[in-house]
């Protein structure tokens, strides 16, 4: 099964977009509400009551009879932001860590990214423009985004030959204004405010399968957790949680915080898609062209 680990950034050809100077119509990822008569054939549907009587085909009508009407909402380019999440624990498992458990898995910082610079492919295809946004454990900076789908590319093998860590980049000016904001994060430290799109916005959880599934997990295995000492006696504070003791608990505590989080993200009035390195590439397609369209 091919995975997200697999996703490149110029895997768009599913969402058949054409090449805005290809393209005989406006461009843009963004419909209109503005309806207007056309003579594309593709755009012919069935007359419906209430429908405006000037877009019928009238001729189309005396030849046989039926009433059908010609309409097309056009698109428009719009400016999109793509926020990534660059804290800490966006860097785990390591290539080190991994190996010690003998899996092939990727951080969810390259999971992030692989994805955010999917989307920036893709948006650029329709012709819409970039902001690139990094959340760091703070506060949030703009870098320059790239503008054409060649920039996109030769980031990524950047990025790639670097392990996902981003190199030093000049900060830029905050865009004015974001129409659609893609935010992609672990959620682990929280919710962080992003620019208010005007449009609509989507929150894509990054996770590991290691977090989602302890399969991994041995009985050796302990995790320590270790706070600040009682009366100069370290021992009073220092909590050792065993494989056998985190395993019938956590997809449990695990759920309620998922969907705690997901809760902060609709009040926050953005949407909410969840994706790790285990998602397959078909059921990622699916996933981001259905929450893609406004």
């Amino acid at each position: 099964m091919t995975t997200i680990k697999e996703l490149l950034p110029y895997d768009d050809g599913f969402l058949e977009v054409k090449a805005p100077h290809h393209s005989i119509r406006p461009v843009g990822s963004f419909r209109q509400l503005l309806r207007r008569p056309t003579k594309f054939i593709e755009s012919l549907r069935k007359y419906v009551v209430g429908d405006p009587v000037h877009f019928i085909d009238w001729k189309l009508f005396a030849k046989s009879d039926q009433t059908l009407i010609r309409e097309i909402k056009e698109e428009s380019s719009v400016k999109v932001g793509v926020i990534f999440d660059a804290s800490d624990c966006m860097f785990w498992p390591s290539a080190e860590e991994a190996k010690e458990l003998s899996r092939d898995i990727p951080s969810k910082a390259e999971i992030a990214w692989r994805i955010g610079l999917f989307l920036s492919a893709s948006h650029l295809s329709k012709g819409d423009s970039l902001a690139f946004g990094i959340r760091t454990e703070s506060s949030i900076y703009w870098i320059r985004a790239p503008k054409s789908k060649s920039e996109v590319i030769r980031l990524f093998q950047s990025l790639n030959d670097s392990h996902f860590l981003l190199p030093e980049t000049h900060n830029i000016s905050p865009p004015r204004s974001l129409d659609r904001i893609w935010v992609l994060s672990d959620g682990l430290n929280g919710l962080f405010s992003v620019p208010k799109a005007t449009k609509f916005g989507t929150l894509i959880h990054t996770l590991s399968s290691l977090e989602t599934h302890l399969d991994w997990l041995e009985d050796s295995m302990s995790y320590f957790d270790a706070k600040a000492p009682l009366n100069n006696n370290r021992n009073d504070y220092i909590k050792d949680y065993t494989a056998a003791s985190i395993a019938p608990v956590y997809h449990e505590k695990f759920q309620r915080w998922q969907r705690q989080f997901k809760e902060e993200v609709a009040n926050q009035g953005l949407g909410y898609l969840q994706f790790s390195d285990a998602t397959s590439l078909d059921s990622f397609y699916k996933e981001i062209a259905v929450n893609g369209k406004p």
